[in-house]
């Protein structure tokens, strides 16, 4: 218990540098850094994996890789399925981000003749239309459920609807 409460500690002092005043990533590093210390020098290896994992995610990309490696070497050693693959799936993000970002930046600037700045302008402007347009599906999906019930009862009681199982709600023919 006393090893969890200590890197439950430093998780708090990592999660808690979002309203310091200090650098977010320089004091979220120190903390993860501190905690992967502590958890060596106790032998306390069972969170070791997803600590090195939260590491990578404050990383240059070739650190980045490194740390991922540990993370699953780590995993793999402990038998543990659940952390590898978490470390495997922000792998799989971190390469797919990579891949994206420099098809698109290489494609922006070399065919479609852009300055690379003015492409990163363009790639973040796109980036966040796209999370308005994930927000709005997001909100307005209770109101697609509610107009396709009602659909269905106007489609049944008019007849439209003639399979008994529809109006049951059995959907499964």
């Amino acid at each position: 218990m006393r090893c969890t409460t200590s890197l439950t500690t430093h998780f708090a002092k990592a999660s808690t540098s979002l309203v310091s005043n200090q650098p977010i990533v320089i004091t979220a590093f120190g903390s993860l850094e501190t905690a992967i210390a502590t958890a060596l020098a106790r032998g306390d290896l069972w969170w070791l994996p997803e600590l090195y994992r939260q590491k990578s995610t404050l990383e240059t990309p070739a650190a980045r890789e490194r740390s991922l490696r540990q993370a699953l070497d780590t995993a793999r050693a402990q038998s543990s399925r659940s952390l590898e693959c978490r470390i495997l799936a922000s792998l799989a993000t971190f390469v797919l981000f990579y891949l994206m970002t420099v098809f698109a930046l290489s494609w922006g600037t070399t065919a479609l003749k852009y300055s690379r700045a003015t492409f990163l302008i363009i790639q973040l402007v796109g980036i966040v239309f796209f999370a308005g347009a994930v927000l709005f599906h997001l909100i307005t999906l209770p109101v697609e459920f509610d107009a396709s019930k009602r659909a269905l009862a106007q489609l049944t009681s008019t007849g439209a609807v003639i399979c008994s199982a529809w109006s049951e709600g059995d959907r499964s023919r």
